[in-house]
C-alpha cells in the first residue's frame, strides 16, 4: 500500500474495518545561506529565525559624520556582490542602533541584481527604488513599531538625490505635504541629500531611516518614526548619526521560509478505533478535518449525514394533506438545498408530516394514520452512495408497539424507477427501550456502489400496533475507501508549510 503524496497528508484506507494511515512530510529547503554570501551572526538569527536562510551582501558600520559618499568610496565591513547563483526570492534589511534593531524583509525587487541594493551613489549606483514592496515581515525589539509577517503596506525610498514633502504615489494613506516621512517626491540629480528608508505606510510608520549620506556631514538615522527635534518622521534633518555608539546596517538576500513539517510515522487502525496525529518541526500545527494536533481522535465508520446535522432548516412546506413537505438547508459544511419527503398512506395530523422524520430533533416524530406498512421517500439536493442508515423511535417506550419492523430501503435518482438495497424483517426491539437516544438502531448498506438522490423506506409491518412512528430517519453516505489529512505546520517566524 505504498502512496506517492506530498509530504504533508496522511491517507487513511478503508480495507473492511481496517484503516492504513499514510503519513508524509512537508518540507520547504531552504534552510542555507545563499551560495557565495556570508551566514547572518548567530546574535541576530536567534531573535529572527528567518534569518538562517539568508545571507550578507553588504555590511556598514555607519559612520559617526561625514561620510560624503557622493565623493567618497563607501568602506562596506563586507561586500559579497560578485557572488553568483544565490538564486534568492527575497531581500531583507537589519539596522541595530545601540541596544535598538529592526529587521525587514520582503520579495526581491532587484530582479537578481546584488549590487544595486547597496547605498545610492551617482557615480557607481546610481539606483532609485521608490516602490511598493511585497510580503514584507518586520521584526523589531523597539517599542512602536508594527511588526507582522506577509504585510501588504511596505514601501521604499532609496536614492541618493535630494527630495522634498509631499506624496508622490497613490499610496492610502498618502504622506503629508507639511513633513518628511514614509511618502515623499524624489528631486532628479543624484549625490545630493540621499534617502535611505522602508516604511509601512499602512499604519504610517518609518521602519527606519538612514539620510545625508553623500553629504560630508553628520548624518540622520533612526529606527521607527522619529521623534525628535526636526519634526520629520523618517529622521530627515535630525543630524544625529554621532549620538549612537553602535550603527549597523546589513544588507541581505535569501529565501522566504527554512521549514520542514513532518505528520509522522504510519499507522494502522481501525474503523471506530482511536488514533492521534502529531506534527513535529514547526511550532504549531493545523490539520484539517477538524483534528487537533497531538489529541486522539475515533475513526470515523460512517460517511456524511444526510440530511446534514449542522445546517439551519427553514420552515417546512406542508401539501398534499400533510403527505408532501418541502423545506431547504442552508449554512451547512455540506449539502445546502432544497429537500423534499412524502408518504405514500394517511398521516396522523398536521403536526407528524413526513418531514418530522428528518428535522434533527428529540420531540418530533412521523406518524401514519392507522396504517402499518407505506413508502416514505426522501429527495435530496446531491446524490450519494448510501453506506449506512440510524432509525430512532420518539421518547415513548418501545414497547408500545408502534417501531417498524419490516422494511425495505431503495435508491432512486428519478422516483421512479427504484432499487432495493437493504431489506430487514422481525427487527423487533428485545428488550423495549424508553427514549429517544436509547432507540437508535443502526443498519449497514453492502454491496452498493451506486449513488442516489432519492431514498425510499418502505414499511411492511410495525411490531404490534396498527400505525407506525419513525422519531428519526437518519442516512449516511458510503465512507470513501480513502480519507486524506493534510497538516500546515507555522514556525516561530511565521513562516509555513
Amino acid at each position: 500500500m505504498a502512496t506517492s503524496l506530498p509530504n504533508f497528508i496522511k491517507k487513511i484506507s478503508f480495507y473492511s474495518l481496517t484503516f492504513a494511515i499514510f503519513i508524509t512530510n512537508c518540507n520547504l529547503i531552504y534552510s542555507q545561506t545563499p551560495t557565495g554570501l556570508t551566514a547572518i551572526p548567530s546574535s541576530i538569527v536567534n531573535n529572527i529565525p528567518e534569518a538562517s536562510s539568508y545571507g550578507i551582501v553588504y555590511e556598514l558600520d555607519i559612520p559617526a559624520s561625514n561620510a560624503n559618499y557622493g565623493n567618497n568610496a563607501i568602506s562596506y565591513a563586507l561586500d559579497n556582490t560578485s557572488a553568483s547563483s544565490t538564486n534568492h526570492t527575497r531581500v531583507a534589511y537589519y539596522m541595530e542602533l545601540d541596544g535598538d534593531w529592526v529587521w525587514v524583509s520582503m520579495d526581491d525587487f532587484a530582479s537578481g541584481n546584488l549590487t544595486s541594493l547597496g547605498i545610492p551613489k551617482g557615480s557607481t549606483n546610481n539606483v532609485i527604488w521608490d516602490q511598493t514592496v511585497s510580503n514584507m515581515n518586520i521584526y523589531s525589539n523597539k517599542s512602536g513599531i508594527t511588526t507582522g509577517q506577509n504585510i501588504t503596506t511596505g514601501n521604499i525610498e532609496i536614492w541618493s538625490q535630494c527630495y522634498s514633502q509631499g506624496a508622490n504615489s497613490s499610496l492610502s494613506p498618502t504622506g503629508s505635504s507639511a513633513t518628511f516621512d514614509f511618502d515623499d517626491t524624489r528631486q532628479t540629480s543624484p549625490d545630493c541629500h540621499g534617502s535611505f528608508q522602508v516604511h509601512n505606510y499602512g499604519v504610517q510608520q518609518t521602519l527606519f531611516g538612514y539620510n545625508k549620506f553623500p553629504a560630508n556631514s553628520e548624518q540622520e538615522l533612526g529606527i521607527g518614526n522619529n521623534p525628535g527635534s526636526s519634526g520629520h518622521p523618517d529622521w530627515t534633518f535630525q543630524q544625529n548619526s554621532n549620538s549612537y555608539n553602535t550603527r549597523k546596517l546589513y544588507i541581505m538576500v535569501g529565501n522566504a521560509c527554512s521549514l520542514t513539517v513532518n505528520a509522522g510515522a504510519n499507522q494502522t487502525v481501525c474503523a471506530g478505533g482511536s488514533v492521534t496525529l502529531t506534527g513535529s518541526g514547526a511550532s504549531s500545527y493545523a490539520w484539517d478535518n477538524g483534528i487537533t494536533d497531538a489529541t486522539p481522535f475515533t475513526v470515523p465508520t460512517n460517511g456524511n449525514e444526510w440530511p446534514p446535522a449542522d445546517g439551519t432548516l427553514s420552515a417546512f412546506t406542508v401539501t398534499n394533506s400533510n403527505k408532501d413537505v418541502e423545506w431547504t438547508v442552508s449554512g451547512a459544511s455540506y449539502g445546502n438545498g432544497t429537500y423534499k419527503a412524502k408518504y405514500s398512506q394517511g398521516v396522523q395530523d398536521a403536526g407528524r408530516h413526513p418531514g418530522k422524520a428528518f428535522s434533527k430533533t428529540t420531540s418530533e416524530f412521523h406518524s401514519s394514520s392507522q396504517s402499518t406498512s407505506g413508502e416514505l421517500d426522501i429527495e435530496f439536493p446531491t446524490a450519494f452512495v448510501l453506506g449506512s442508515y440510524e432509525l430512532r423511535h420518539r421518547t415513548a417506550n418501545t414497547s408500545e408497539g408502534h417501531a417498524p419492523k419490516d422494511w425495505i430501503v431503495k435508491g432512486s435518482n428519478d422516483g421512479i424507477t427504484w432499487v432495493d438495497l437493504d431489506q430487514r424483517t422481525g427487527e423487533v426491539y428485545n428488550p423495549h427501550v424508553q427514549g429517544f437516544l436509547a432507540s437508535a438502531r443502526n443498519y449497514t448498506v453492502s454491496g452498493n456502489t451506486t449513488a442516489y438522490n432519492h431514498y425510499r423506506f418502505d414499511i411492511g409491518a410495525t411490531e404490534t400496533d396498527a400505525y407506525f412512528i419513525i422519531g428519526e430517519l437518519k442516512y449516511f453516505a458510503q465512507l470513501a475507501p480513502t480519507q486524506t489529512y493534510t497538516v500546515t505546520g507555522t514556525d516561530a517566524n511565521g513562516c509555513t508549510a
